[in-house]
């Protein structure tokens, strides 16, 4: 006999009654939905996988992984003197002779003066650094290096290390050369260290 099981719409040509048919439905769709979930939680960890392996990659490749070694620089031959290069070398390059600092008190007369005849402006009332230096801290910084700041004193600092000269390509070049103490058994490797612009060997006294 065809039995019609009018919940699911089908007529199903078989001798068994709606309620068992129901439940083999019912048990074909949660297998089907099973294997549906199997199916999901399967590609979800190839999507995962994925974007790890990509992760990856991207990763390596901003850090530059996959760039070639650059090749070193090549030593030119330069010169950044003045006027024309020599045609011969000077018997001044690469001559390294040791120097102090030392500045004469004719040039610290000449700052005093100068600073003394700065000629200062009129300044907006109420107003801080939004169009250029406020008057009353720049009377102060004036003052300070006319009256205050002793040369001499961080002149003695200054020399308080070896200072020497040498001439690279045209150009005189001011440099530090300090060894350390060593205890026996102990060796140490060269570090140079450098200042930009605008800046001065001052500021690498403290290391």
């Amino acid at each position: 006999r065809a039995h019609r099981c009018t919940r699911l719409g089908h007529t199903f040509s078989l001798n068994k009654p709606c309620k068992t048919l129901r439940k083999r439905a019912v048990f074909l769709i949660f297998s089907q939905q099973t294997r549906l979930g199997e199916r999901l939680e399967d590609m979800g960890w190839k999507i995962t996988t994925v974007i790890v392996l990509a992760a990856v990659v991207t990763g390596l490749f901003l850090s530059g992984a996959f760039k070639k070694t650059p090749e070193p620089l090549k030593i030119q031959d330069n010169y950044w003197g003045r006027g024309a290069k020599p045609t011969s070398k000077s018997k001044d390059e690469g001559k390294i002779d040791g120097i102090t600092v030392n500045v004469s008190d004719a040039s610290l007369v000449d700052l005093k003066n100068r600073l003394a005849n700065t000629r200062l402006f009129e300044a907006l009332e109420n107003m801080e650094f939004q169009y250029g230096f406020r008057l009353d801290y720049m009377k102060t910084i004036v003052a300070y290096w006319k009256d205050k700041y002793d040369w001499r004193k961080q002149e003695a600092y200054l020399n308080t290390l070896p200072h020497y000269k040498t001439k690279i390509e045209g150009i005189d070049v001011h440099f530090i050369h300090v060894k350390p103490k060593l205890k026996p058994g102990q060796t140490a490797k060269p570090l140079l260290i450098a200042h930009g612009w605008p800046g001065s060997v001052f500021e690498v006294y403290k290391i």
